[in-house]
């Protein structure tokens, strides 16, 4: 509970525990896994790479440490539940066994750290401030290269905590290439083109277009002769995995969980519109309309029929696996929309 934030129930997805994630053993039960991942031999392991326990342990803990618990929404709990969704659909999804071993420690890895040290606003705030940090990124996704750039010059820079040293100098650059695609991919500058993707990957004409020109490489010039998936397909999922984890959070299978959530960044949204209107800046119209429960709960309706449902309505169209998800989306929807109506009923009485 303390890691995830969620209200333990039968129905619930079991509770993540981040070491254990990380060293390739799923939460849920092994039993119920689909019979050809229960043994999950790509499952991105400490074993698999030569990873020292003592520096992954030290890892572990700075990027807890390094997540500011003040933050509602973007703290270390919202990591946890982001890996333990991608690494669920790593185990079950079937494309995700075109994924190596190396490719599923990066995504555990970029999921965990794809919001480190998140100062609690948006790339817009950033932006319109003039900060430091988007002066250095050229308002080009600010924070998400912040993100990434962290994960390399500070965590994995100190010998105490670089539990990937043992790496071959390929491997590593590989891993890094994967985690910085992947912590990129959590823009939500970048959401529509996520969804478009998917979208045009699972038509088949266009699915066949891609393979042979966008998804191919000079060692797999036919995707659909190779065993083994091309690069650029495979960072594909990743990207996409970590995005469908990202944005999981009113997917739970408890309208508990998914409402918790929501309060949490909804509370982040309040404090930076108050700010933006201290420092004189404008201020985010959303934002800025959240103060009672039927404004959250209408912003959680609009939020999910016009961003969350799309990005997985498409992806189970590539991932199957997703569907359960998607279900549970459309329930805790429904959920917020009677919510909304007995607040409006509520207010309009009082």
């Amino acid at each position: 509970d303390a890691l995830c934030g969620a209200r333990h129930r039968r129905d619930a997805i079991p509770p993540p525990r981040h070491r254990r994630l990380m060293r390739g053993t799923p939460s849920t039960r092994r039993d119920n896994l689909p019979r050809h991942r229960r043994g999950v031999p790509n499952a991105g392991s400490l074993e698999q790479h030569d990873c020292p326990r003592n520096e992954f342990r030290a890892f572990l803990g700075m990027v807890r440490s390094s997540y500011k618990a003040t933050n509602s929404y973007h703290n270390f709990r919202h990591a946890v539940a982001v890996l333990h969704v991608d690494f669920m659909l790593a185990c079950r999804a079937k494309r995700a066994r075109d994924l190596t071993a190396l490719d599923v420690l990066a995504l555990k890895v970029a999921a965990l750290c794809h919001d480190v040290d998140h100062p609690g606003h948006s790339n817009d705030f950033e932006v319109k401030s003039s900060s430091e940090l988007a002066l250095r990124y050229n308002d080009a996704s600010v924070l998400e290269n912040y993100h990434a750039s962290f994960v390399f010059a500070t965590l994995l820079r100190n010998p105490s905590t670089d539990f990937l040293a043992n790496l071959s100098r390929n491997a590593y650059r590989e891993f890094r290439k994967a985690v910085i695609s992947m912590i990129l991919a959590t823009d939500m500058a970048r959401h529509g083109a996520h969804v478009d993707s998917l979208r045009a990957f699972a038509d088949r004409t266009s699915f066949t277009s891609l393979t042979r020109h966008s998804f191919s490489d000079k060692s797999d010039s036919d995707d659909r002769d190779s065993r083994v998936a091309s690069p650029r397909r495979r960072q594909f999922y990743l990207d996409q995995l970590i995005h469908l984890g990202d944005m999981s959070a009113q997917c739970s299978p408890s309208f508990d969980t998914a409402k918790d959530w929501a309060e949490r960044i909804a509370d982040e949204f309040r404090k930076q519109a108050s700010r933006e209107q201290d420092l004189g800046l404008p201020v985010s119209p959303f934002m800025a309309r959240l103060e009672t429960a039927a404004d959250l709960a209408l912003g959680q309706v609009a939020f999910i029929d016009y961003v969350v449902q799309p990005l997985f309505a498409a992806a189970q169209k590539i991932f199957p696996e997703v569907g359960e998800l998607e279900e549970n989306c459309r329930k805790n929807r429904e959920a917020w929309r009677a919510l909304g109506a007995r607040a409006s009923a509520d207010r309009a009485s009082g």
